[in-house]
């Protein structure tokens, strides 16, 4: 059952102050629950990555002075920005952070990144005033990542068959 209009005003959900457990259930399909302590220190870890990361600046450009295909700029990029965040979890978060990297390569943390992703995601929804020039940054590589994924999966099956 999906929200009326009276329910919805200007991006955001009314929340109905009854105890009906049919309603929670609807709502909850469409507000995320809040981020936790953990959570929270995983989005700060990825503003901080977004902030100082130049992949914009590298990929978004006509004619690179690097010399490479547009491509090979997008996947470096990625694991510049993937390595950028895990050398700033392992500073915010020693443990947890060397348990990250220690060992691993950035295709190991997958479902780390993917994680961190998602919080990012549900905050931006919760909070629609913040994250405005970061998340910019962030649909740009989570897009041309998906882009360059296709493309190379792509020209590997041209190459081969």
């Amino acid at each position: 059952m999906p929200l009326t209009d009276d329910q919805y005003t200007g991006g955001y959900y009314k929340m109905q102050k009854t105890s009906d457990e049919s309603s929670k259930a609807v709502s909850s399909k469409y507000i995320p629950i809040r981020l936790s302590e953990e959570e929270r220190r995983i989005l700060i870890v990825l503003e901080s990555a977004l902030e100082v990361s130049e992949y914009t600046d590298n990929v978004d450009v006509i004619h690179s002075h690097l010399r490479q295909t547009r491509l090979n700029r997008i996947i470096s990029g990625i694991g510049e920005f993937l390595s950028i965040c895990s050398g700033l979890m392992v500073a915010a978060n020693l443990s947890k952070g060397e348990a990250l990297v220690k060992g691993k390569s950035l295709s190991d943390n997958v479902p780390f990144f993917r994680d961190m992703f998602e919080i990012g995601r549900r905050y931006k929804i919760m909070n629609p005033t913040k994250m405005r020039d970061t998340y910019c940054c962030l649909l740009l590589v989570l897009g041309l990542a998906s882009t360059a994924t296709n493309t190379s999966v792509t020209t590997q099956k041209t190459l081969v068959g």
